[in-house]
């Protein structure tokens, strides 16, 4: 099992990226713009990779990557196991690509139901 985090690689002030945060995971505005704000430290997306309720973790992260890819707005992702804690885990050593992402997503559809 995996841990996820997300968010934009460079401070961004985007309506519609804001829009999309709130509308995808009921954030509140000000809340989505401010995790834009803060770049790479402000994370706006975590979630655990190949529990329960996989699908629905795998929609959302498929959901982020395509809307910012289209909006030209690079993400950081971060992936640590499980049992790693956060703390200082927000750095390049721990980034994944978005390709990368989509490859580890893809692998495990269909395994979950």
């Amino acid at each position: 099992m995996s841990k996820i985090s997300i968010s934009v690689a460079n401070s961004v002030d985007s309506l519609e990226a804001t829009k999309f945060l709130h509308r995808l995971l009921g954030m509140s505005l000000s809340t989505a713009k401010t995790c834009l704000n803060n770049g790479n430290n402000g994370a706006f997306f975590s979630g655990e990779i190949f529990l329960n309720d996989h699908n629905e973790i795998a929609d959302k992260i498929r959901k982020i990557i395509s809307f910012f890819d289209t909006q030209n707005i690079e993400i950081f992702i971060v992936e640590v196991n499980s049992d790693v804690d956060w703390e200082g885990a927000f750095n390049e050593s721990n980034r994944i690509s978005t390709s990368a992402m989509l490859d580890i997503l893809g692998d495990a559809d269909g395994c979950f139901h």
